[in-house]
């Protein structure tokens, strides 16, 4: 990947500081590097990347809740996320603070194709890597884990959507139910191989028939039933939206 190099820092009142980030990435991108690394030297993406995720599988296997055949998969995943821009961590992650409950968020643009689709199966697999993640960070003892998405205002102009239209709201209801359907069966498979904690969710608000994404309100649909047939949940609660 190739990099750029910059100074940026968080604020406009801090100090700036040399990031390194990839060269197809805006000046806003650097400045929210500059905010993500710890002290005050100089940072790259790679370089901050690479360490919360060597912490993470090291955690996995120590834990017992990573296979080593696991490791370099699921590296690769949260390698693409980021560099697609399409999911990261939130920051106590990449700051290696233990005190805030950990976040894991899916950027919604970035899943939009140039003739308006979504990728559906990017999508999904996303969310099985963001909670696998949340999971082992977690130490595989949370109850609740912090899934969530952002910027769903990007992705209904994406889709020529006014914001407060009856259509943005359906798309918006068939996103949110399609990502509660895929986190409950990834947190199935889980419970699959350590032991359900939970039941399956039997009962739910129906998402909108339609919506103005093609194919999304069906797979959400198939989603949540999924997520009902299975024999029980790692998880009692997947999504957290702030």
């Amino acid at each position: 990947m190739a990099l750029r190099r910059m100074r940026a820092a968080a604020d406009p009142d801090a100090p700036s500081r040399a990031v390194a980030l990839p060269a197809s990435w805006e000046d806003e991108a650097g400045m929210a590097l500059a905010a993500l690394a710890p002290g005050q030297g100089g940072a790259s993406l790679p370089g901050l990347a690479e360490a919360w995720i060597a912490r993470l599988l090291a955690r996995g296997l120590r834990l017992s809740l990573l296979r080593e055949e696991e490791q370099a998969p699921l590296a690769e995943s949260l390698r693409a996320l980021l560099a697609a821009r399409r999911g990261a961590p939130g920051a106590s992650v990449w700051r290696n603070d233990s005190k805030p409950e950990p976040r894991f968020v899916l950027n919604l643009p970035a899943f939009l194709d140039d003739a308006g689709g979504f990728d559906i199966p990017g999508y999904t697999a996303a969310i099985g890597t963001g909670i696998r993640a949340l999971d082992i960070l977690t130490g595989g003892k949370a109850h609740v884990l912090r899934l969530g998405y952002a910027d769903l205002a990007g992705l209904l102009a994406g889709l020529g959507l006014a914001y407060d239209s009856p259509q943005a709201r359906d798309a918006a209801a068939c996103i949110t139910a399609f990502t509660r359907g895929a986190a409950e069966s990834a947190s199935a498979v889980l419970a699959e191989r350590f032991g359900a904690r939970e039941s399956a969710c039997l009962f739910w608000p129906a998402p909108p028939a339609a919506c103005a994404v093609p194919g999304l309100a069906a797979a959400a649909r198939r989603a949540l039933e999924d997520a009902g047939r299975s024999f029980g949940l790692r998880h009692a609660g997947l999504l957290a939206l702030t």
